[in-house]
């Protein structure tokens, strides 16, 4: 099933928001980076590194497991999960409101921000690898 969009009205919204992005996007990430000191991060703790390993996990696990739902090819779902991993701008947001909110401590803020730029840095080196490997079968059917 392929969706037909209209490549004029798609360039425009693009031109438009482009400027937009460019002016907050730093600003965000500015924003988030200010709100995290490294230095209260106990980088020796066990409890630390198993934390957001587990998070890391849970993170990984359930794009995929969204991913695998839909009705592609196995090796295409891969790519997709693949592909919804590194998806750390929405976490920055939650995790900006929950410590703002106080549902956290910064303890876990900062477990939550490892584990986005673990997958933000993580991701396109293993797309890249799994395309050496798989890119022919993802290629569109004929």
């Amino acid at each position: 099933m392929h969706l037909k969009t209209d490549s004029e009205f798609s360039e425009h919204i693009h031109s438009e928001m482009t400027p937009v992005i460019q002016l907050f996007t730093p600003i965000f990430f500015v924003t988030v980076g200010l709100g995290l000191d490294l230095r209260d991060v106990d980088w020796l703790s066990a409890g630390f590194w198993l934390f957001s390993m587990a998070l890391l996990g849970v993170a990984i696990f359930s794009k995929f497991a969204g991913a695998l739902l839909i009705s592609e090819p196995l090796t295409r779902r891969i790519v997709i999960g693949m592909a919804m991993v590194p998806r750390g701008e929405v976490g920055l947001v939650f995790a900006g409101l929950g410590m703002s909110a106080g549902v956290f401590d910064r303890d876990i803020y900062t477990a939550l921000i490892m584990v986005i730029a673990y997958t933000t840095l993580l991701s396109p080196f293993w797309i890249r690898l799994y395309y050496r490997t798989w890119g022919s079968s993802l290629l569109p059917e004929n």
